[in-house]
């Protein structure tokens, strides 16, 4: 990691595995709803509607990948802070993929695109190093919800299949306790802050380095929640259950 940063150069740390050696899914494919047996109702994924129709990309799956380059759009899910996003895939106009660096900043995925080898960090929605610093991806609209809901919404969606390509056992979640363990950590991000459980799961509003976090238990019994921030309005809309 060379050049200059963003961030504090102190703060980046390598994760281990080294570049790529999470292997991001640059050739999918797909199931049908009825033939995805491996999912259960709970289990969380992240939903997409694009031209192609609806398609799913079950978090037992990017558990292990972390990023999926998919018809010019790239999903990312950093499964050490529970986030997920879509961008569009293209550097200077140019359709690219984007890899896995082993870097974390903030205990948060690193992407680096392998057009530039620029390093982008996953929360921030930044380049944070390269030839592309300081610029921001396009984002894409992408759903987090459960298989039950998902599927009861779009029944003829598509499913990431477990025919990755990799072995890899897609019914084992690879970091153990860290998503219910609210003392563990494998990286630590900060400043720290006590005013929810830190493994809680939660929906929040980005606007430049400014959030507003809601608790899922604000959504129970279908409630909405109409809120300004920033000098914008919002209607945030959720589900108390989607806790795994």
């Amino acid at each position: 990691a060379s050049g200059v940063w963003l961030v504090p150069l102190s703060e980046i740390k390598d994760g281990g595995p080294g570049k790529d050696g999470i292997p991001s899914i640059d050739n999918t494919n797909f199931t049908s709803a009825g033939l995805a047996s491996n999912l259960n109702d709970d289990d969380l994924l992240i939903g997409t509607i694009a031209n192609g129709g609806p398609k799913a990309y079950p978090h037992k799956i990017l558990d292990w990948h972390e990023i999926i380059n998919d018809d010019s759009t790239t999903i990312s899910y950093c499964p050490l802070t529970g986030t997920a996003f879509g961008w569009e895939s293209y550097i200077d106009e140019e359709e690219t993929t984007f890899g896995v660096s082993g870097l974390l900043y903030n205990s948060n995925l690193i992407l680096y695109d392998r057009k530039t080898g620029s390093n982008w960090s996953q929360l921030r929605l930044e380049c944070i190093n390269g030839k592309h610093i300081e610029s921001k991806p396009i984002l894409t609209k992408i759903i987090e919800t459960n298989w039950k809901t998902w599927r009861s919404l779009y029944p003829n969606t598509k499913v990431l299949s477990t025919n990755t390509g990799f072995d890899r056992d897609y019914a084992v979640y690879p970091y153990g306790d860290y998503k219910t363990n609210n003392n563990r950590f494998i990286f630590t991000a900060f400043p720290s802050n006590d005013a929810l459980p830190n493994k809680q799961r939660i929906f929040a509003i980005m606007d430049g380095n400014k959030s507003k976090v809601y608790q899922f238990s604000d959504f129970d019994t279908g409630k909405v929640i109409k809120d300004t921030f920033r000098d914008q309005e919002y209607l945030i809309v959720g589900n108390e259950n989607l806790i795994n």
